[in-house]
């Protein structure tokens, strides 16, 4: 029929073309007749973009800005990357393990935000006792690791990026994408200091009696806690009623659906006397 399009593997229609890493293949999938009624994708977003390893560092950040922006991801079946993974037995190894990773696609991220303080720890103090007093207990759903701990503090919500592959949620971060995505996390009092971020996800937990889901930029954060939650973005979100007790905020109340009571587990073993 006129008009017709043709569905394809992707199962979107005729659509604008995926660019791939192979010379002109994905130039020529852009330049199609259009004798059989589908729109000319060239005349509504523009040339075909080329991607090869030829490029230079400019054009191909300029090339998945402009991918980006029309919503296409980028072929990798035959990309240099891919090449290199191959070679690489323990990437091989993990991408079996994980399940499906979803392409990355969408207009590019443009974040800058600072991650708050901690309160300062007595350098003198007992190592032990500083990491068991900061913040409070949570529980992070579906595992549920005891002793993971939580604060609230200024800035914007963070969770620690090896927490989130020990709870078994690395595969559900949305990774910042070099090139195309500008985030930019600095230290509250520090701001020269610029943290490395992988990507934002979004984790259900349970804290002082409440569940919660939330989405938090994912950073190292080199501390006794494995989240932060942002008086800017979490407490306003949930309506959070907070009280200080022992130097910290807690939560009191909050507009959120009632969980579970989180203490933290320690194992105590009886020890014989030391000869």
């Amino acid at each position: 029929m006129p008009g017709r399009t043709k569905r394809t593997k992707r199962g979107q229609g005729a659509g604008p073309p995926v660019a791939r890493g192979r010379g002109d293949q994905g130039a020529q999938a852009g330049n199609a007749t259009e004798d059989d009624g589908r729109p000319n994708w060239e005349d509504i977003y523009g040339p075909p973009i080329i991607m090869n390893s030829n490029m230079t560092p400019e054009e191909r950040a300029d090339a998945n800005r402009r991918l980006a922006m029309l919503g296409v991801y980028v072929d990798r079946e035959d990309d240099d990357d891919d090449k290199i993974d191959a070679g690489n037995p323990g990437i091989v190894a993990a991408r079996r393990r994980l399940p499906t990773l979803p392409p990355l696609r969408g207009p590019p991220v443009h974040f800058h935000g600072i991650v708050g303080g901690v309160r300062p720890s007595n350098p003198y103090s007992d190592s032990r006792l500083v990491s068991m007093s900061m913040g409070f207990p949570v529980s992070v759903h579906p595992l549920r690791l005891p002793n993971t701990r939580a604060q609230i503090t200024s800035g914007v919500s963070v969770i620690d990026y090896n927490f989130l592959r020990i709870a078994g949620l690395i595969h559900k971060m949305t990774p910042v994408r070099a090139d195309v995505d500008n985030v930019e996390l600095t230290k509250s009092g520090d701001q020269t200091k610029v943290l490395q971020v992988y990507g934002r996800v979004v984790v259900t937990f349970d804290a002082e009696g409440y569940e919660f889901e939330h989405k938090f930029w994912v950073i190292d954060m080199g501390l006794p806690l494995e989240m932060q939650l942002s008086e800017e973005d979490f407490c306003l979100k949930f309506g959070c009623v907070t009280d200080t007790q022992d130097g910290a905020k807690v939560i009191r109340k909050a507009d959120a659906k009632v969980g579970r009571k989180i203490e933290d587990v320690y194992v105590v073993e009886q020890v014989g006397p030391v000869i």
